[in-house]
């Protein structure tokens, strides 16, 4: 039994983003979850996707979250993933060794971060991550996006 506790954003909405890559078919999945203060999820989504690389799906949830959390007028977000790397590299200013797409993402990402006042992406034990870990598995079984509320 894992005893370990979700952590609170300190901010009104923390959103926790996962994404998955099956690198023999390049199918790909997204999912994400929203969360309140109170640690209730009140959002969630998944997708299937065609991506080349797991940094590439991982920044694409990143950028549905984003997207998603605009809509909603959030004002104030708290932003997690399990993929060091990619938590890494958007904190990072430099942007080297990337493939067009990745680039392209990276970029799109920067655009919505900054009208959200620049909230950095946190890196996460994959245990703090699960909700948005089945999310993207879900996504691998859907034909279409899907998004849950609760």
């Amino acid at each position: 039994m894992n005893n370990e506790v979700w952590p609170s954003p300190l901010m009104e909405i923390k959103l926790n983003i996962d994404g998955s890559l099956d690198n023999s078919s390049k199918r790909g999945a997204v999912g994400g979850v929203f969360r309140n203060t109170e640690e209730n999820w009140f959002l969630g989504f998944s997708a299937h996707i065609n991506v080349n690389s797991a940094f590439e799906a991982e920044i694409l949830a990143l950028v549905m979250g984003l997207n998603l959390a605009i809509k909603m007028k959030v004002t104030q977000l708290a932003i997690a993933t399990d993929f060091k790397k990619l938590a890494m590299t958007l904190n990072e200013y430099g942007i080297t060794e990337r493939d067009t797409d990745e680039i392209n993402l990276i970029s799109i990402y920067r655009d919505l971060v900054e009208q959200m006042r620049n909230p950095p992406v946190h890196h996460e034990k994959w245990s703090m991550n699960v909700i948005a870990d089945m999310l993207a598995k879900e996504g691998n079984k859907l034909k279409s996006d899907c998004f849950w509320k609760e």
